[in-house]
């Protein structure tokens, strides 16, 4: 999930020297807005404006410390910025009484160790105030080790800040009451045009972002220069493009004109076009395959691939081999382009020698080889399917495994009950999402699949599908085991919070 917690502060009725600011309350209204849109951020966001110390600082802990590996949380806070006597810098609230910087404020050192502690796989941080370049020499407790973060679930660490000085500044109001600071500007033109996506695959990640805020600060507020640092592995995305899906840079502009157009029928027509020349060897071929992998990648994870006709049905078959392997994809996009592809493997060579090599192709995920090795056994042979299987149950045991994954899925198909013995299913049958969910824990039991890899394949599929909890209920499938073990029950609840 995406979670951003957003936090403004403009009213400091008890300090003395913290006068009134104008732009929180705007910042955090229209970014917000910006951010929760499912268009482009989807992030579920807590507005936090001009709310006490502790309110605050308790939501920032809940949030980061209950976060899963599976979680991207941003924070976010537009207010003052103060240094005290040590220069430690901390985010004064609105509950703040006169001088007392320490009670009063959310002091930085702890926010970044929260930051550091969590479980979250990415954590973003936007600090819109002055000093907050000082976050950078602030040490977390106990110091941070980007190692061990990655090894708890986190794909890293990124903070962009409004300034390397003094100051962030809010424009003049002029009356204006609906002022917005030019760092917030910046973060808000970047993402609402879309031109923070300079590498035009239809989304936008915290480099980009930072390159475009850079850039627009140094032509709107000459004296202000964000600070960037990056602590990841990998591009942390924050926002998918507002214009909506990329295309090829290298493409003629005619074509990236239609292939962004309004019209279905004209977006339609130039994606035809587009395909039969990645059919056909050419000097333009490259360029065409390489434009249609763009728009699989930059497409909404829902439907939108949909939208712009690239329906499985459609695609060539080395676009079909593709899509099952592309992680950008969601598990039913996946899924259907490998039953599309098996289908038209009985009658397709190129089909079939696809379907073949994703076989061979031990980098998919767990649960996905074995729908592929069913499919392999269906349409091509089954010496196919024994051979994927060798792999991920050992040498000389593909067959074994073939042969319960076969009598399995035709029991499954044929409502046959014989598959539920020694699993407690009696309450299942009515959820057909815990019943599939079931289904694919007895498929990985019965082949002979690790507990560890079964805990894996649980972790991969919730990554794949994330629309619902499918992931969660294979795991709940696992449960109904009554062979299970104390040992590995207690894993299996502790691994992914089931009671």
């Amino acid at each position: 999930m995406r979670y951003a917690i957003m936090v403004g502060t403009e009213d400091y009725p008890h300090a003395r020297n913290l006068d009134r600011l104008l732009a929180p309350a705007n910042d955090v209204e229209q970014f917000g807005t910006l951010l929760s849109d499912p268009r482009i951020g989807g992030f579920r966001v807590t507005p936090l404006v001009n709310r006490p110390l502790r309110e605050v600082s308790t939501a920032i802990e809940d949030r980061l410390l209950s976060a899963t590996e599976h979680d991207t949380i941003l924070i976010y806070i537009s207010g003052h910025g103060i240094l005290t006597e040590d220069e430690m810098l901390h985010f004064p609230m609105t509950d703040i009484e006169a001088d007392f910087y320490r009670s009063g404020a959310l002091s930085a050192q702890v926010l970044k160790t929260q930051v550091d502690l969590s479980r979250a796989k990415s954590v973003i941080v936007l600090l819109d105030c002055c000093y907050s370049g000082a976050y950078f020499s602030t040490k977390a407790e106990g110091g941070f080790n980007l190692d061990s973060a990655l090894v708890a679930g986190g794909e890293g660490r990124v903070v962009i800040t409004a300034t390397t000085g003094t100051h962030a500044f809010e424009p003049l109001a002029g009356g204006n009451t609906e002022i917005v600071s030019y760092f917030t500007q910046a973060l808000i033109a970047g993402l609402s045009t879309g031109d923070a996506d300079r590498g035009g695959d239809g989304l936008v990640d915290t480099a980009e972002l930072y390159q475009f805020v850079h850039e627009w600060l140094s032509l709107n507020a000459p004296g202000q220069k964000p600070v960037h640092r990056d602590e990841s592995v990998g591009k942390i995305v924050i926002a998918r493009n507002a214009r909506g899906f990329g295309v090829h840079p290298e493409l003629p502009p005619q074509i990236q004109r239609g292939l962004q157009s309004d019209d279905h029928k004209t977006r339609a027509a130039v994606l035809g076009y587009l395909q039969r020349l990645a059919e056909a060897p050419g000097p333009e071929q490259y360029l065409a395959q390489e434009s249609l992998t763009y728009l699989r990648k930059s497409a909404d994870h829902n439907d939108q691939i949909m939208d712009i006709s690239v329906s499985t049905r459609q695609a060539p078959t080395w676009v079909l081999r593709q899509m099952v392997i592309d992680r950008h994809n969601d598990l039913n996009v996946r899924i259907a382009a490998l039953f599309e592809l098996s289908t038209k493997s009985t009658t397709n060579n190129a089909a079939r020698h696809d379907l073949i090599s994703l076989g061979r192709n031990g980098s998919l995920e767990i649960l996905l080889r074995i729908r592929i090795a069913a499919e392999l056994g269906r349409v091509v042979g089954e010496s196919y399917a024994v051979g994927v299987l060798d792999e991920m149950v050992g040498p000389t045991m593909g067959k074994f495994a073939w042969d319960r994954l076969r009598i399995l899925l035709a029991d499954v198909y044929s409502s046959n009950m014989r598959w539920t013995r020694g699993w407690d299913v009696s309450d299942l049958f009515a959820d057909p999402e815990l019943l599939w969910g079931l289904v694919m824990a007895v498929m990985m039991a019965v082949i002979g699949i690790s507990y560890d890899h079964r805990i894996k394949a649980v972790k991969q599929l919730i990554d794949m599908h994330r629309q619902d909890d499918i992931g969660v209920k294979v795991a709940i499938g696992m449960l109904r085991d009554q062979s299970l073990d104390t040992e590995i029950r207690s894993r299996i609840q502790r691994e992914f919070g089931l009671a």
